[in-house]
């Protein structure tokens, strides 16, 4: 299983060990909410989105969280929140759902070895690379802006002469100028029998956060209460997913990160399921992405 949009985790429930491979990622979170034609007013749902998580102490950034895994360099925290499919009116019916339905809301801190930030952002929004490699996609698809823009990823546009880190910050670059306004898209999840399979309207928006001592690229994913596209026939549409992802380079070459995460999936699944994928997806998923990482400077210059 995929774990913690970004994008892709961490100790996630069995939406986020699922679900974060929609945005493809591990490690480090974010949040926002709104309608993509109001997207530059859209406010996270930390209100948080003019902060770098990367400029917290542990002790700021995982406030209100509880511990919940650390896995494979990084650091899970976790913390309940009902589902919004529930009305609660009791503190008593707030703690039965949370006993029965609750999902949870997911902070990560980490690092992804021997990957630079422009590495890790291709590897989450590079959405042809991605099919390759993630096994969770049903489909995704650009549904705004229009092609024109789209013609901006087109590989053909990237020189083929210089090295291969060079090619990566090329495509990084042309993701980034992308996304400086967000764009949508329509993701399918691939959900394990006997569920059935999600898909998601949401905005992607990339924006980069600088210091006099540092560059942070910050990566938000956003759902939309959106008919357009038209509901997929045997999908279950989800409303409520946010995600951010903050990315810096690291003295050793890697790239340190931080996610917040929160996805309401719809539905009732087993507390034993949620545990397992928790527990046992944010590795694979990390191995996944560490892997795509160390194979993309290769697919580049294989389909240039």
């Amino acid at each position: 299983m995929s774990w913690l949009r970004g994008v892709p985790g961490i100790g996630l429930s069995f939406y986020a060990a699922v679900n974060l491979s929609r945005c493809g990622w591990s490690s480090t979170v974010l949040t926002t909410g709104g309608q993509l034609a109001d997207a530059k007013s859209v406010q996270t749902e930390v209100n948080e989105e003019e902060v770098d998580f990367l400029d917290q102490t542990p002790e700021q950034f995982f406030q209100g969280y509880q511990p919940y895994v650390k896995v494979e360099g990084f650091e899970v925290w976790r913390r309940r929140r009902p589902s919004n499919t529930a009305l609660m009116k009791t503190q008593a019916q707030v703690e039965k759902t949370h006993t029965a339905s609750a999902i949870y809301e997911y902070r990560a801190l980490g690092r992804i070895p021997r990957s630079s930030p422009d590495l890790v952002l291709c590897a989450w929004l590079d959405m042809q690379f991605r099919q390759t490699w993630d096994k969770h996609i049903l489909f995704t698809k650009m549904v705004e802006p229009a092609a024109s823009l789209n013609k901006s990823l087109d590989r053909s546009d990237v020189q083929s002469n210089v090295s291969v880190d060079d090619i990566v910050h090329q495509r990084a670059t042309m993701l980034r100028e992308l996304h400086v306004s967000p764009v949508l898209y329509h993701h399918g999840t691939r959900y394990p029998f006997p569920l059935s399979h999600r898909e998601y309207v949401y905005s992607v928006h990339v924006r980069q956060i600088r210091s006099p001592h540092s560059l942070t690229t910050s990566i938000s994913c956003t759902s939309l209460p959106s008919t357009i596209p038209p509901y997929s026939r045997g999908l279950v549409r989800v409303d409520h997913y946010v995600q951010r992802m903050d990315l810096r380079a690291d003295k050793d070459g890697g790239t340190l990160i931080a996610m917040h995460y929160f996805d309401d999936p719809k539905g009732r699944i087993p507390a034993f399921v949620v545990d397992w994928a928790a527990r046992w997806g944010v590795p694979g998923f990390i191995r996944g992405v560490e892997k795509a990482c160390g194979v993309y400077g290769k697919y580049l210059m294989n389909n240039t």
